[in-house]
């Protein structure tokens, strides 16, 4: 079996609570990371044996292709990279990460396992990626969205606008613009859409006075009245269409690269020999989180330690965000795109909406920038997440000092709802270094 080389480098990599690993070998770079990358998306196989690796090689080469093609990936072609990965299947068909026949479970044409996002991290020990493609060695086009992973059938490969489409949620957490035809009337009474490409407050819509040109057509989100949408040719409407000029606009905010965290004032003294090295100018760790939003439970089910820069944004590009400290002191905030605890199903058909549906948990990934696993053993670095108000603050950058601001407002615009603590995540780093490996 081989596995492609990272997209980028990861120094090492731990999973808890999951037991499937690869070695990586035969290196497949679709497309080369540059210093500049912070997207690494990898495509990963399942379901394929060792004498269908070519039909995986050829979907994945396709779909890589597919998304350098589309105007805003290709404009910023350096802040992506491509590999695929060759995880063999012993049986034609069945998965290696615990994709499963639908049994009605999920929201999509395809169920999994609770531990398949840290088994697919687990795979991929060793590989940096940002969002994991799986191709499903499955007959037909459908897909599912969900954590770090979007799962596709093998035939997604000859529709080649889903995942530029999907990466406009994972990025830039842009709303699905899809709405039925006539006679079909669904009012939209959710929270109020004030920071995203679909506008549910009073006329005008924030992006009237910098996009003149913006019809406001009334229907988003699957809803027909009471929200609406910049422009009738979107791809987050039609997905061979480019991004409309609000969904690229706001796209390009998210893609900024975030500001360095501020510098740690607490060290804990250890003795000299123990002392860690200080991080390299771009030294990252990334974790998988599983956070439940009704119980506040908080796992931390992947580690890895990353010389690249992170994906985290401080954009609004979503209502639920997270704020790291150090101490006590507040020394980074990021926001995650979209809703994280949504679940979106795809048809098949261009023309076929998506569905969506929430669930209680995720897996989050949250980026620590300028650290390395070492150095934090000797941190008390805890992480909070929260949800935000949608009107608070809209379209603002969720800094420290506006998260605090949110904080404290009357009444409260920021709400805690789950804390991954300093001894948690020092144990779970502890294990990553003590294994490098999955548990």
């Amino acid at each position: 079996m081989r596995l492609v080389l990272a997209a980028a480098a990861v120094v090492g990599a731990a999973v808890l609570g999951a037991r499937a690993i690869v070695d990586p070998l035969n290196p497949h770079v679709l497309l080369a990371p540059t210093a500049a990358t912070r997207f690494p998306i990898v495509i990963l196989a399942d379901g394929f044996t060792p004498d269908e690796e070519s039909d995986f090689d050829s979907a994945a080469a396709t779909i890589a292709a597919q998304v350098q093609a589309a105007s805003f990936y290709s404009a910023n072609i350096g802040l992506f990279s491509f590999t695929s990965a060759f995880n063999a299947a012993a049986t034609s068909g069945v998965s290696t990460v615990g994709f499963h026949d639908p049994t009605g479970a999920t929201e999509c044409a395809i169920d999994w396992d609770p531990s398949t996002s840290a088994t697919i991290d687990a795979v991929l020990t060793g590989v940096a990626h940002f969002r994991v493609i799986v191709i499903g060695n499955r007959d037909y086009h459908f897909g599912c969205a969900y954590d770090q992973w979007i799962y596709l059938a093998q035939e997604a490969q000859f529709y080649p606008d889903v995942i530029p489409h999907e990466l406009g949620h994972a990025i830039g957490g842009l709303k699905d613009e899809y709405f039925p035809d006539p006679p079909a009337s669904f009012a939209y009474s959710g929270p109020a859409l004030v920071n995203e490409n679909c506008w549910s407050g009073a006329p005008p819509p924030w992006w009237q006075a910098a996009f003149m040109t913006a019809t406001n057509a009334p229907g988003c989100m699957g809803y027909t009245a009471g929200v609406v949408h910049a422009y009738d040719d979107c791809r987050m409407k039609r997905l061979t269409s480019d991004f409309c000029l609000v969904c690229l606009s706001l796209m390009n905010k998210a893609i900024a690269p975030p500001p360095p965290p501020a510098a740690p004032t607490n060290i804990r003294i250890i003795k000299a020999s123990m002392q860690p090295p200080p991080p390299p100018p771009v030294a990252t760790v990334r974790l998988l989180v599983r956070v439940n939003a009704a119980t506040s439970d908080v796992a931390v089910t992947s580690v890895s330690e990353e010389s690249r820069l992170p994906a985290s944004t401080r954009a609004r590009v979503g209502d639920i965000a997270y704020e790291i400290t150090d101490g006590g002191q507040t020394i980074d905030t990021a926001v995650v795109p979209g809703d994280p605890f949504e679940v979106r199903s795809y048809a098949g058909s261009p023309a076929a909406p998506h569905t969506a549906a929430r669930r209680d948990s995720a897996n989050v990934v949250v980026y620590l920038q300028q650290a390395t696993l070492a150095a934090l053993r000797s941190r008390d670095v805890a992480i909070t997440f929260y949800r935000l108000s949608p009107t608070a603050r809209p379209r603002q950058d969720v800094t420290p000092d506006a998260l605090g601001a949110m904080k404290t407002a009357t009444p409260p615009q920021a709400t805690s709802f789950a804390t991954l603590t300093a001894d948690a995540l020092r144990r779970a780093v502890e294990t990553a270094i003590a294994t490098r490996r999955p548990i």
